[in-house]
């Protein structure tokens, strides 16, 4: 017979496993997933699957990785879009090797990873995110064991955080829906027009990589105001039109909106021109995003993330060693000559004369 304390402590555990444990918010994502994927056209085009997260709740992140995980072992042929600058391999690289990349080598240095491998290690070690760091870089490195062919398919980005006007595909998107927009005029990437470019080169890239791969269902990860647009007070307004959901749609795809944000809260911010979310696959499992947030960049928040992190883990039957990158030999970040070495080999480019690894890694903040 067990002691009162023993039922207690039994009970606290089991209250703590099921309060970490994001199972059932992918379970039913991902049986809606292919409920959807069956009744679409069968028109060559891949299901799209948008996750609009918080990007400072860390259960996010971790019901990302059993979507992908799940969507796998069922046999399903997908391929993930992160949203992030498609340009960053080719600036981190010019960084680190301290050389000015042109566009036809930031476009060569791109071509030569094709399922993200060197753009995902060079992210996890040389980039810091203000939230949930820890979060992110944990996503990456599921997505690098379980052998995911992932791009980062955000608009480039200048040192400033503006659009970068010398990268070919702005340029592009930018005279195509912003014609009014002269040569060298800045464009904040956190405001509507920003906004607006960065769902447009979202939606391209993700197509050409669904392309690339032939992907039944493409998952792009996103912040939850790219998903359909938004209408918040203090916030800038993304009308719907401007949103990744109708821009996919106009494209020829299906598309599934998985909104991870709280629930009636996602509800009041949508704008008015937006059609009703008609699923409800979150609507009555609203992950514990708000309990469980790491927005503050500081070592105590560290601490707590790592912690939380590990519980979900274990309590949602994944690897809570993903959280472990100081014995992971495949980190970039721990190993500055190693990762200069690698890098240049595996994107076929020779150092240069006299050109050396630096001796601390370069790390790009957010």
């Amino acid at each position: 017979m067990l002691s009162r304390i023993q039922k207690v402590r039994e009970w606290f555990r089991e209250v703590t496993r099921k309060e970490h444990d994001m199972r059932p918010y992918a379970d039913a994502i991902v049986k809606q997933a292919l409920k959807n994927l069956k009744e679409k056209p069968d028109d060559g085009k891949p299901l799209v699957l948008l996750i609009g997260e918080a990007h400072s709740a860390p259960a996010h992140k971790i019901i990302q990785m059993l979507v992908l995980k799940q969507l796998k072992e069922k046999g399903i042929n997908i391929a993930f879009g992160i949203e992030g600058e498609h340009n960053m391999l080719p600036q981190r690289f010019s960084e680190i090797t301290n050389r000015t990349i042109s566009e036809e080598e930031a476009d060569y240095i791109k071509f030569r990873d094709p399922d993200g491998i060197l753009t995902l290690k060079t992210d996890i070690g040389f980039r810091h995110y203000s939230e949930a760091d820890l979060s992110r870089k944990i996503l990456n490195r599921f997505a690098l064991t379980h052998k995911i062919s992932t791009r980062f398919n955000d608009a480039a980005k200048n040192q400033e955080g503006d659009l970068n006007d010398q990268d070919s595909l702005n340029r592009q998107i930018i005279q195509d829906i912003l014609p009014h927009k002269t040569e060298n005029v800045i464009i904040p990437t956190n405001k509507a027009e920003g906004i607006h470019v960065r769902n447009h080169i979202m939606v391209q890239n993700a197509l050409k990589h669904a392309k690339d791969t032939q992907a039944q269902i493409y998952i792009q990860h996103c912040g939850a105001f790219h998903l359909m647009g938004c209408q918040i007070k203090g916030y800038e307004d993304i009308p719907y039109q401007q949103s990744l959901s109708p821009l996919f749609q106009k494209e020829g795809c299906s598309v599934f909106n998985v909104p991870l944000a709280n629930w009636s809260f996602y509800q009041k911010i949508i704008p008015s021109d937006a059609p009703p979310l008609t699923h409800e696959v979150m609507q009555h499992l609203e992950p514990p995003q708000d309990k469980f947030r790491y927005e503050s960049d500081n070592n105590e928040e560290r601490i707590r993330e790592r912690s939380w992190l590990k519980k979900a883990l274990s309590a949602s039957a994944l690897d809570p060693t993903l959280c472990d990158f100081e014995n992971d030999p495949d980190n970039y970040g721990y190993d500055i000559a190693k990762n200069f070495k690698e890098l240049t080999h595996a994107l076929n480019i020779k150092p240069r004369k006299n050109e050396k690894a630096p001796s601390t890694p370069p790390t790009h903040k957010l």
